[in-house]
């Protein structure tokens, strides 16, 4: 069976590590063939950047596992050809694509996001292939309001991306029921979508009592209390919130000590503006294979959100690695399945708003920490709900069926 897989812009794309090159990996043993389409700016990968390395890792991780395409168009020196950069790189990965699959008899593309569907249907117009529209958010909803003509031509290219896929999948069942209820063309195709929910790898996320020890020494934070915020400082992460939350919680527990992994550059400096002193927080942009080093030091996660539609029907990645890593979180509701999951395995405490955290929340995950068995009840939790190997076996199921 031979898969291409679009991917939406670059292999450094801190996501593929959880949740696109372990997939790969995986349906690889179960006897898939990938190749893989990305999108690289190589005058980005400069000696040393994170980027660079992020990429290199990424096809050290692939070797002997894919056959990889990269390509990008530069276009800097001509300014009417960067207007038209939208159109000429769908082009170029169409024509692209049209010589892969045939050159490595490719059956279904599968397409992570918006614009790589675009580039795999176009495709298919030339050929006999099957498409998965692998739909990671609701691009419409995620433009600002006062675009209206983009947000119209995007929800008119999402019906098209609907009409023509022949499957799609979603990360929550939230998202599946919305899309369902508002979208006239799925709620005669309901057949077509398919839940598979982001997941956390074995591979690169374990949790024991000895493991947290020898990091927590290692790094000299074995008396502190940790709270763990990972992820960038966008708005919909309402990380001004979460620097509140941990100004609070450093009222209650003064050993309290600020865990930060991101790759925003952004974080540093929002953090040193809070007022929290520097002994008090670190932060760590980090390879993929390194972020379970530093989660199991934690002792809670956070995870909170605004109340727009793209958060109720998301499936945040860290909620799964949090999990994995033995961390129960203090959580925002409507955000996806995760309640739902919060409260089947009692792992976190879910809060309704601001005045919630303040009013009880803190003081709740405070208590949920101190359960004794609680790291490895976060464990089991992950390990029923958000396993790699469930979500893997699912994409192949789903590539079983296209390709019957």
């Amino acid at each position: 069976m031979n898969v291409l897989f679009i991917v939406d812009g670059s292999l450094s794309n801190p996501i593929l590590f959880s949740q696109g090159i372990p997939h790969i990996q995986e349906n690889v043993l179960r006897g898939v063939k990938y190749s893989i389409l990305s999108f690289e700016n190589t005058n980005r990968f400069s000696h040393g950047s994170k980027i660079g390395d992020r990429y290199m890792e990424a096809m050290k991780e692939l070797e002997g596992v894919a056959k990889v395409y990269s390509i990008y168009l530069d276009l800097e020196k001509n300014s009417l050809l960067r207007k038209l950069r939208f159109i000429l790189s769908i082009l170029h990965g169409v024509i692209q694509g049209i010589i892969i699959i045939r050159k490595d008899d490719i059956k279904i593309i599968h397409c992570r996001s918006n614009q790589p569907t675009l580039i795999g249907l176009l495709i298919k117009l030339f050929s006999n292939v099957r498409v998965i529209f692998d739909q990671r958010g609701l691009v419409s909803d995620e433009i600002p309001s006062n675009r209206h003509f983009r947000i119209f031509l995007e929800k008119k290219m999402e019906n098209i991306y609907y009409k023509f896929s022949d499957a799609i999948v979603v990360v929550s069942a939230v998202f599946k029921d919305y899309l369902i209820s508002t979208n006239t063309i799925l709620k005669k195709h309901k057949s077509k979508i398919y839940v598979i929910e982001n997941s956390f790898s074995y591979r690169r996320f374990q949790y024991s009592f000895e493991l947290r020890e020898n990091q927590l020494t290692e790094n000299n934070l074995k008396n502190r209390y940790i709270m763990v915020f990972s992820g960038p400082s966008v708005s919909w992460q309402r990380f001004d919130l979460v620097v509140e939350t941990f100004k609070e919680l450093k009222k209650i527990k003064p050993e309290s000590y600020l865990l930060i992994i991101s790759y925003d550059p952004l974080i540093n400096q929002l953090v040193q503006n809070s007022g929290i002193l520097e002994q008090d927080f670190s932060i760590h942009n980090l390879r993929a294979s390194d972020v379970n080093k530093y989660l199991i030091m934690g002792d809670f996660g956070i995870i909170f959100g605004d109340k727009r539609i793209l958060r109720k029907v998301s499936a945040p990645i860290k909620f799964g690695e949090y999990l994995a890593s033995g961390l129960p979180i203090l959580l925002m509701d409507e955000i996806g399945d995760t309640a739902g999951i919060t409260m089947k395995y009692n792992v976190g405490v879910i809060i309704k708003n601001e005045e919630e955290i303040f009013e009880w929340g803190i003081k709740k995950i405070i208590e949920l920490t101190s359960q004794p068995d609680i790291k490895l009840r976060c464990r089991r939790a992950a390990d029923q709900e958000l396993s790699l190997h469930s979500s893997a076996q699912k994409y192949y199921s789903l590539y079983k069926k296209l390709n019957a």
